[in-house]
């Protein structure tokens, strides 16, 4: 039999790639890093990922003697001529890794006969076939016409659609999709958040229900004892923490010495449990004229072209609710009507040039004020100088907080205002008060066993009083039988 032999280039291709990876060891520093005169302020000994911007660390020649990372080349080959995609007109590409170059080529080699002879090479797909990025996009055109999803989900889910479409078997035909792509590329997913795994499942999952509904494929990969599960992250879940006492002490204090523009939209969310987008989206005929009550009839957000709108229902069906105005917040109400700028859609709060206020300008905001009144001081991303000498970066602080914290600070007073889950619902506009209980579960939680331990404790004071009595009363009726 004639052997056949494949040619780099034709058949295949081969990169080579600089990594770093981390090490656990501890070890001397590396000699160019220990007479590097940015050496303190430099980020790059942090960051494998910072690394790269260094024109020192790029073009180390002492890379072995590193003692942050091991420094090594990989190899990435990829086999060609599997075929073109006509949906896109990119080549369907397998792509295969390791830190050998000779072996790598054998493993490509190997995996080149294998798939003649599985008859994947060369595959023709038909024009206009549907891929799980056509079917994913009509879904979310559909939900959007439906009013199922709204301008600000209907954009994030195209987002995570077009992130999806970075890779390879998300563009050809979806009856040509395997488990084991899907179940490869959710694994690698498990690097990011579980708010975006869970957004790409959720849309993988319903490509895959649509395209087995109308017979596109013949296996739902989603469905049945063996359905592929949603992968967990590596990543911890980040909590949204609530002010404490103190912190809100602090924050209110700022903003009494400190004016600014978004000092109402800040206290009035504090004070109320609103959403930011509510308060934003707040008209001065939704305020009662004695203000006591706040209807929330709407919320700020953005349509399918990304533009600011207010929309026509709050974010949730229960959204729309009476919140009852507390004494904190009636100062807060009255210096915004008063300070209120005449404009078309009568809103309490718009910028000075009659242009909506937006969600993320108003947390950039919050984010300043809380850096600056010393509350939850971080490092942020390094920011990038020049001079006579050269490139270099410094640290820039800011703040762990969103503006969400202050929603769910509210809520927290309120439990420890003895404040039960219903009410609570009630005010914060969930749709079940189960949602309650999944965000404020904990809290809930340590002022219940707080009251218990009161229950527990007050049991046992007046136990022990009424067995001193008991004690007293058994005493004297010994004595009494003593002296007849």
């Amino acid at each position: 039999m004639k052997k056949i032999h494949y040619k780099e280039g034709i058949d295949y291709t081969i990169h080579e790639y600089i990594r770093k990876k981390k090490r656990t060891s501890e070890k001397a520093i590396c000699p160019i890093c220990s007479q590097c005169k940015s050496r303190r302020i430099c980020l790059n000994r942090k960051s494998k990922e910072t690394m790269d911007r260094c024109n020192k660390c790029k073009t180390c020649t002492n890379a072995e003697n590193c003692d942050k990372f091991y420094i090594y080349s990989e190899y990435r080959a990829e086999i060609l001529r599997l075929g073109t995609n006509p949906n896109n007109g990119k080549p369907i590409r397998q792509q295969l890794t390791g830190t050998n170059r000779e072996k790598l080529v054998k493993k490509v080699i190997a995996r080149i006969i294998k798939n003649q002879e599985e008859g994947i090479k060369e595959k023709v797909y038909k024009p206009n076939e549907d891929s799980i990025i056509t079917i994913a996009k009509e879904i979310e055109e559909q939900k959007y016409k439906d009013r199922i999803t709204k301008g600000a989900g209907y954009n994030r889910n195209m987002q995570t659609i077009k992130a999806i479409s970075s890779y390879n078997f998300a563009l050809k035909p979806i009856q040509y999709v395997t488990r084991g792509e899907i179940e490869r590329f959710l694994e690698c997913e498990r690097n990011k958040a579980n708010s975006t795994i869970g957004k790409e499942y959720r849309i993988l999952k319903m490509v895959f229900e649509k395209a087995y509904a109308k017979k596109k494929i013949n296996d739902n990969y989603f469905a049945g004892y063996e359905a592929i599960k949603k992968p967990i992250s590596y990543k911890e879940d980040k909590d949204v923490k609530a002010f404490t006492i103190f912190e809100q002490y602090q924050f209110i204090a700022y903003l009494q010495t400190h004016p600014s523009k978004y000092n109402n939209i800040l206290l009035l969310s504090l004070f109320t449990g609103m959403r930011i987008g509510e308060v934003l989206a707040l008209k001065l005929q939704d305020i009662d004229i004695d203000l006591n009550y706040i209807s929330v009839n709407q919320t700020m957000t953005k349509d399918k072209h990304d533009k600011i709108i207010i929309g026509n229902t709050p974010k949730t069906k229960n959204g729309k609710r009476k919140i009852k105005v507390l004494s904190q917040a009636k100062p807060i109400l009255e210096n915004s009507i008063k300070e209120m700028i005449p404009n078309k859609d009568n809103l309490l709060f718009i910028r000075s040039d009659n242009k909506y206020y937006e969600d993320g300008q108003v947390n950039s905001a919050f984010k300043r004020i809380c850096m600056n009144a010393g509350i939850r001081v971080k490092n942020s991303k390094h920011k990038k100088y020049s001079d006579k000498k050269g490139f270099y970066y410094v640290n820039q602080k800011t703040s762990d907080v969103n503006t969400h914290m202050l929603r769910h600070s509210f809520a927290t007073r309120g439990i420890e205002a003895g404040m039960t889950s219903t009410v609570l619902k009630d005010i914060l506009g969930h749709s079940d008060i189960q949602t309650t209980i999944n965000i404020y579960g904990d809290v809930f939680s340590y002022y219940q066993n707080s009251e218990s331990e009161k229950a527990e404790k007050y049991l046992e004071e007046q136990m022990n009083k009424y067995e001193e009595r008991f004690k007293l009363i058994e005493k004297n009726s010994r004595e009494k039988v003593v002296n007849l």
